[in-house]
């Protein structure tokens, strides 16, 4: 019920704040705003080193997306974000970044957009790897609009926003125009 222009200045206002904080701030920034909507709801998903690189890996190289539909049936619009490092003896580094938006068009059909990058660092031999992908809907299927394979584009190590995607993350087509939004 929200337009998309609010739901936008929305999440570009609650971009500075912690993840675990949104199921807080959103209710109070639609209140505030006086936005009609109808059964909000946020989740936090705590997830496990395996789980949370599986489901990344799904969303990165999967051409279909009908397994994120099963869990939100009658969800017209559906934002979601991941952030997973977890560092290993050695220096080691794996995660995982996501930011995603699902778009109902009616009729049970969806419209996605989706900015990911799973890596893997080592902090003593500077090796780092990854792989970054930009995906939308296309027909039935996602999609690649742009990617990158082996170099990370975005830092492997220290702070990304990926919430900072999620207002914009229709017009995101490059590398580069993710790195801008998420780093600053």
């Amino acid at each position: 019920m929200v337009p998309q222009k609010d739901l936008n200045v929305m999440l570009a206002s609650v971009q500075n704040c912690l993840y675990h904080k949104m199921s807080e701030i959103i209710p109070l920034f639609l209140k505030q705003r006086y936005l009609e909507n109808s059964n909000f709801a946020s989740i936090e998903i705590p997830l496990g080193k395996h789980e949370a690189m599986d489901w990344a890996g799904y969303l990165l190289h999967s051409g279909i997306y009908k397994e994120m539909d099963g869990s939100l049936e009658g969800v017209d619009i559906y934002y979601a974000v991941m952030d997973y490092q977890k560092s290993f003896a050695g220096g080691r580094c794996k995660g995982c970044y996501y930011a995603l938006k699902r778009l109902s068009l009616g009729n049970g059909n969806y419209h996605y957009n989706l900015i990911g990058q799973t890596f893997f660092s080592d902090l003593y031999t500077c090796e780092e790897h990854g792989y970054f992908s930009i995906r939308k809907t296309k027909g039935n299927a996602l999609h690649t609009v742009d990617s990158s394979v082996s170099a990370p584009v975005f830092p492997t190590f220290g702070c990304v926003n990926m919430l900072a995607l999620l207002p914009n993350i229709e017009d995101v087509q490059t590398k580069e125009d993710a790195r801008n939004a998420a780093i600053k």
